[in-house]
């Protein structure tokens, strides 16, 4: 009985190391995913101040699109 218990306990443990491990991931996820934003703000303004056309913005978005499918595929 004693075995059994500790073997539970162990698993409680191990459980809440992943739960916190979990939780850290999900906070650098959601920290990666504002700097991100913030990055591409930062580089839509940059493309305005140069002046980079919404059309060849759209087909390098497009192109970009189509390449992330296709790395998605594999």
């Amino acid at each position: 009985m004693l075995s059994a218990t500790w073997t539970l306990s162990e698993e409680q443990d191990k459980q809440d190391k992943q739960r916190r491990e979990l939780e850290k991931v999900e906070e650098e996820i959601q920290t990666l995913s504002q700097v991100l934003t913030a990055k591409e703000k930062h580089l839509a303004e940059i493309k305005q101040k140069l002046g980079t056309g919404s059309l060849e913005e759209l087909e390098q978005n497009i192109a970009k699109g189509w390449q992330d499918d296709l790395q998605e595929d594999l």
